[in-house]
C-alpha cells in the first residue's frame, strides 16, 4: 500500500500541542494516546545503496519483513509504497530483495542497524469515526553492528490510506508552529547511521546558465536512469501498471537519447548499451503490452453491455494468463547478473557519459541537428501519407514521432519554453496515434487468439474486434494535431532539411 507522512525533528522537552481547534476546519477529532514498544532490524548494502534512495528493508517483531519503496517527494511530506511481506527474522525472503534488487544491482545486504522505539500514538478520527491518521510520538534508541549508540525523538504524521491528504496541512503546521522541524529528522535509521544527509546514486544535475552539450547530456540521460531505477521495484510488484509503463519508458528515452546523441558520444560505448537496454525494454513491452490491450477490451465491454459479459471475461482471463507469464519472465530477466551490471553501467553513464571534444561546446550550437534530422524524417512520412493511411503507416509516423519528441525533450532544458511547448504538441500527437496502434493491436490480438476460445467467447472477440474497428475508423484528430505541431516549431530547427 502507499502511505504519506510527514516527519518531523522534536528537542526531548518537547510538548505536542493541543490539536481540536486546527481540526476543526477538516471534521476530525485526536483521540487518548496509545503506547508500544517497537524493535525493528534494518538492512542494506555496505555502502548504504538503499537508504541512499529513500528505500528501506527491515523485519519488525510480531509483523515480519516490509520494504518501504520511495515513490515522490512534496514539501514535508514523503508518498511511499509499503510492501509486507510477513515471516521470520533472519535472512531477507528473495521476494524483498528483488524489490530492492535495482538499488542494491548485485551488493549483498546485511544488518546495519536495530532500533527500538517507544511509540505514543494519538489517533486522528473523523466525526463519524472513520480513521484519518496516526500522530506518533517516537522515542528512538539505536544500535549499529560497530557498536555506535545513538538516542533522539522524532514525530511522524501517518495519513490513513483513504483520507483526505488535506487532514495532513493543519496537523504538520500546528506541530511546526510548537517547535517541531519539518523534514529535518529524515528516515529514522539514517540519524542512528549518523547519515542523515545521503545523495542517491543518481543525481540529475541542474543546468548551468550557459550550458555546453556535455551538460545537457549529462541531465538527459541521469533523468531517465533515476526513473528506470525507482520505478523497477514497482515494476516488480506487478499490480500498478504504471509501474511497469514508466520504466518501460524509461528504457525507451534512454535508448532513443544515445540515439540522438551520437555524434558527441563515444559509439561503440552508445551502442553497446543500447542493445542491452533493448532486452530489458523487450520484457518489459511483453507486459505493458498486455495491459494496454487489457485496460482497452475492458473498456469497450463495459460500453458495449449487447456483448455477453461471460464470453468477454473469458477473453480477458486469457489476456491476464499472459499478462502473468510476461510477469514472470520479466522477473527471470531482472534476476539476471547482466541486469545488475546494466543498471550499474547506467548509474556510471549518469555520473561521467563518455562525450566527445564536440560536446564540451555550447548546447546551442551543438544540439539543433540532433533534432533538425528525426523532425524532418517525421514531416517527410506525415507528408506522404494518403487520405485513409493504413495502421501500419501511421505506426510508423508514431515511432517518428517518438523519436522527434525525445529528441526534443532531450535539449529543451538549453532552450527555453517555446521549446518544451514543441514537445508538448508532439505528446500530444504521439498519444493520439498510439490509442489507434492501441486499437490495431489488439484487433490482430483478437484475431490471433480466437482459436483459444470457446465458441460462445469467439463470437465475443469477433464482436470487439469489429467495434474496435468501427471507432479506430473515425478518429482523424491527429491531422489537426499535426498542424499545431507545424504552428509551434522552434525557430532554431532548420527551416530546409538536412542534406
Amino acid at each position: 500500500m502507499q502511505e504519506h507522512e510527514a516527519k518531523l525533528s522534536v528537542e526531548d522537552d518537547f510538548e505536542l500541542p493541543a490539536l481540536e481547534g486546527r481540526l476543526q476546519e477538516v471534521d476530525a477529532k485526536v483521540l487518548a494516546p496509545k503506547q508500544s514498544t517497537i524493535t525493528d532490524v534494518y538492512y542494506d548494502t555496505a555502502d548504504l545503496r538503499l537508504l541512499r534512495w529513500g528505500c528501506t528493508l527491515r523485519h519488525r517483531k510480531r509483523q515480519g519483513w516490509t520494504v518501504k519503496l520511495p515513490i515522490e517527494t512534496a514539501d514535508e511530506s514523503l508518498t511511499r509504497d509499503e510492501v509486507n511481506l510477513g515471516g521470520r527474522a533472519g535472512r531477507p525472503p528473495a521476494r524483498a530483495l528483488r524489490l530492492v534488487a535495482s538499488f542494491s544491482r548485485g551488493e549483498p545486504v546485511a544488518r546495519i542497524a536495530t532500533l527500538t522505539t517507544t511509540r505514543t500514538i494519538l489517533p486522528v478520527r473523523s466525526s463519524d469515526g472513520r480513521s484519518l491518521a496516526e500522530i506518533a510520538d517516537d522515542l528512538v534508541s539505536g544500535e549499529t553492528p560497530g557498536g555506535g549508540a545513538t538516542t533522539f525523538r522524532q514525530v511522524e504524521v501517518e495519513l490513513s490510506p483513504e483520507a483526505d491528504p488535506a487532514v495532513l496541512d493543519p496537523i504538520v503546521q500546528a506541530l511546526t508552529n510548537a517547535g517541531a522541524q519539518p523534514d529535518r529528522g529524515g528516515i529514522k535509521l539514517a540519524i542512528v547511521l549518523g547519515r542523515p544527509r545521503l545523495d542517491p546514486d543518481v543525481v540529475v544535475p541542474e543546468l548551468p546558465e550557459r550550458p555546453s552539450a556535455r551538460d545537457d547530456i549529462r541531465r538527459a540521460v541521469a533523468r531517465s536512469v533515476e526513473q528506470l531505477i525507482v520505478t523497477l521495484p514497482v515494476a516488480r510488484l506487478g499490480q500498478d501498471p504504471e509501474g511497469v509503463h514508466k520504466a518501460r519508458v524509461a528504457t525507451r528515452r534512454l535508448r532513443s537519447d544515445l540515439r540522438t546523441f551520437k555524434p558527441l558520444i563515444d559509439r561503440p560505448w552508445a551502442a553497446g548499451l543500447r542493445a542491452r537496454l533493448r532486452d530489458l525494454a523487450d520484457h518489459l513491452g511483453q507486459v505493458r503490452d498486455a495491459d494496454v490491450r487489457h485496460q482497452l477490451l475492458r473498456r469497450t465491454l463495459a460500453a458495449h453491455p449487447e456483448i455477453d459479459d461471460d464470453a468477454g471475461h473469458e477473453v480477458l482471463d486469457l489476456l491476464s494468463r499472459q499478462r502473468q507469464q510476461a510477469m514472470d519472465a520479466l522477473d527471470v530477466h531482472l534476476d539476471r547478473p547482466e541486469t545488475d551490471q546494466l543498471l550499474n553501467d547506467l548509474v556510471a553513464a549518469a555520473a561521467d557519459p563518455p562525450t566527445t571534444p564536440a560536446a564540451d561546446e555550447p548546447a546551442k550550437q551543438q544540439l539543433p541537428d540532433l533534432v533538425n534530422r528525426p523532425w524532418w524524417r517525421l514531416r517527410r512520412a506525415v507528408h506522404k501519407l494518403g487520405r485513409n493511411p493504413r495502421p501500419k503507416a501511421l505506426h510508423k509516423v508514431r515511432i517518428l514521432t517518438k523519436r522527434t519528441r525525445y529528441a526534443t525533450e532531450a535539449v529543451a532544458p538549453a532552450f527555453g519554453l517555446k521549446t518544451r511547448r514543441f514537445a508538448e504538441a508532439l505528446a500530444t500527437l504521439q498519444d493520439t496515434l498510439g490509442d489507434l496502434n492501441d486499437a490495431s493491436v489488439a484487433n490482430d490480438w483478437l484475431n490471433h487468439n480466437t482459436p483459444e476460445f470457446t465458441p460462445h467467447a469467439a463470437f465475443a472477440a469477433g464482436r470487439l474486434s469489429q467495434t474496435l474497428h468501427d471507432a479506430a475508423a473515425g478518429r482523424q484528430q491527429w491531422r489537426r494535431q499535426w498542424s499545431k505541431i507545424e504552428g509551434r516549431r522552434p525557430s532554431w530547427i532548420d527551416r530546409k532539411p538536412p542534406s
